[in-house]
């Protein structure tokens, strides 16, 4: 039996090892051999993301709301209302500086109940938002 197989085993066995996402010794912060060492946020700004959707029986109820507007407000500074564009599912995304949000949806004369979100530096959250009463027409 030939011994080259070994080597290239054991080369395949370490190179796959978890070893990379542990620290390779004592840092300054004391952390033992082989700790996870946690990485930071650098960050002011968390993710919100989410669906526009239709609670309203006799308007379209269940579906995606495409190009609705979604406001968030910051609670500490109602002045400061930013407004974020679904696409066209009724999907949005935003990067906001991290705080407390007063989250409402509005499209074709149709808007939702407010909601409070608060949001974490680094952290993301989904948020559902259901459109609950139409203007007559709308």
């Amino acid at each position: 039996m030939p011994r080259v197989f070994f080597p290239v085993f054991a080369s395949i066995v370490f190179s796959c090892s978890p070893s990379a996402k542990t620290s390779s010794g004592p840092t300054d912060t004391g952390e033992p051999f082989g700790t996870e060492t946690p990485i930071e946020c650098e960050s002011i700004y968390g993710t919100i993301n989410g669906t526009v959707i239709s609670d309203i029986e006799w308007f379209q109820f269940g579906e995606a709301m495409p190009h609705a507007t979604v406001s968030a407000t910051p609670v500490d500074d109602p002045e400061q209302r930013i407004s974020i564009l679904a696409d066209e599912h009724g999907t949005f995304e935003a990067d906001l500086p991290a705080g407390e949000y007063t989250m409402q949806g509005q499209t074709s004369g149709c808007i939702s109940e407010r909601s409070t979100l608060s949001l974490a530096a680094c952290e993301t959250k989904t948020h559902r938002i259901g459109l609950v009463d139409c203007l007559e027409g709308g």
